[in-house]
């Protein structure tokens, strides 16, 4: 990490390097990080933290950040200037220029005043965190071959230009947030904030605070006012992840902003005006939940407009090695590159995936730093399993066309353990 003032020192990026000048705060210093020589990519920024995240692609103009509103993207954090930062696309890179801010922009610790980046990176604007990725990076992105995903994906295409509510239903790790984010970028809000808040990772009492924010004095600790997430998203689409998880009490609030398309923050007067399209998603039954009363009739039928129902991994199998070899492409800038044996493609087809996509791309990850050389066998799979399970014996022995020594060694296990195995799945 560039750290020693006054001196250059390498600055490591993925597999490459390239020399940063640093300097005092005072003193901001130019640079570019060289990356693998590519014509044109696409690159997204993340900014905010873990409750309360706004996605926006860069380019084709630029990108600017800031408190003022007359920024693409507007902040509420008092440690950033009125126009803090601009990115904009530089064919393979993004160049990324501080605005003359007064507090400065930090690239690792060392602050930045104009900077090219090919690669993965993390800013902070005062108290604020923006990611820099690569689209696709380390995603499975849009890699569909089966028949059930396609269709999935074509709904949210059709859905992309409409103003519903849309729902997504699927187990953890499906791509729901992807799916989300592709719609908003395929919708005419493309261009404004797109806020993802993960309600289940938010402390229940907390979740009203972060969705439709406070003013300041408005609880002991609001030391300042805070823009909740719905006003974050105006005139935008705000991901509402794991919507099941929501308490009654939250839920009435939600109905309410949802009918008077205005959001009231804690502790104000009055209510704001906002333009904000919804999209939820769930692992869990909403229309069960309905009925039993644990979810507003009324607030489901008004989220779900448009239900898409998203299918785990083991439903479509002709994706696995897509994805597989999407996210070993990803990998390739900070691991190296890697690629699958026949038989380690079969072992991963043969599988069961209850992460589904996050289940694989963690296996992958794991075999990909496992190895020294750049081709993954079942052997590298094996070591790197834990939680992942295994695929009936049957399928398992078909992805290996019959050959039950062959799926034996890819599973590590007794060639006898699998027959009986076999012999069991069949008697059923």
């Amino acid at each position: 990490m560039p750290s020693i003032l006054g001196r250059e020192v390498p600055f490591p990026m993925g597999n490459d390097y390239a020399l940063v000048r640093t300097g005092p705060a005072a003193e901001p210093t130019t640079a570019r990080v060289v990356a693998e020589p590519l014509a044109s990519r696409r690159f997204r920024l993340r900014i905010g933290g873990a409750h309360s995240e706004r996605t926006i692609d860069v380019g084709p103009g630029p990108v600017t950040i800031g408190r003022a509103s007359t920024n693409t993207v507007q902040l509420g954090d008092p440690d950033v200037s009125g126009r803090h930062l601009v990115v904009e696309p530089a064919g393979a890179f993004v160049r990324i220029v501080d605005a003359g801010s007064r507090n400065g922009t930090f690239l690792d610790g060392a602050r930045i005043e104009s900077i090219e980046l090919g690669r993965r990176a993390r800013l902070r604007l005062g108290r604020t965190d923006v990611l820099l990725e690569p689209c696709g990076e380390g995603d499975s992105g849009w890699v569909v071959r089966s028949a059930a995903m396609a269709e999935v994906v074509d709904r949210v295409d059709r859905a992309a230009p409409l103003p519903y509510s849309v729902l997504l239903l699927g187990e953890t790790g499906v791509g729901k947030e992807g799916l989300a984010a592709r719609l908003h970028a395929a919708s005419r809000r493309a261009t404004r904030p797109f806020v993802a808040v993960d309600i289940a990772s938010i402390p229940t009492e907390l979740v009203g605070a972060e969705l439709f924010g406070y003013e300041r004095g408005a609880f002991t600790g609001a030391v300042r006012s805070h823009r909740g997430a719905f006003e974050q998203a105006d005139e935008g689409t705000i991901f509402l992840d794991e919507v099941g998880e929501l308490s009654l009490d939250v839920q009435a609030r939600l109905l309410r902003v949802i009918e008077t398309l205005e959001v009231r923050r804690l502790g104000a007067e009055r209510g704001r005006k906002l333009d904000v399209r919804i999209v939820a998603a769930t692992h869990r039954p909403l229309a069960s939940m309905v009925a039993e009363g644990r979810f507003r009739s009324d607030l489901y039928y008004r989220i779900a407009q448009l239900p898409i129902a998203v299918p785990p991994l083991r439903e479509r199998r002709d994706d696995i090695l897509p994805i597989a070899r999407s996210l070993l492409c990803g990998f390739a800038g900070s691991i190296g590159p890697r690629e699958l044996d026949r038989d380690a493609e079969a072992a991963l087809r043969a599988r069961s995936y209850p992460g589904n996509v996050r289940d694989l791309r963690n296996l992958l990850l794991r075999a990909a730093m496992h190895t020294s050389v750049t081709t993954i066998t079942p052997e590298d799979l094996i070591a790197c399993e834990d939680v992942a399970e295994v695929a009936p014996a049957d399928v398992v022995v078909g992805e290996f066309h019959g050959n039950v020594a062959a799926a034996a060694r890819a599973l590590g296990i007794p060639r006898t353990t699998l027959r009986d195995r076999l012999r069991r799945t069949l008697s059923e």
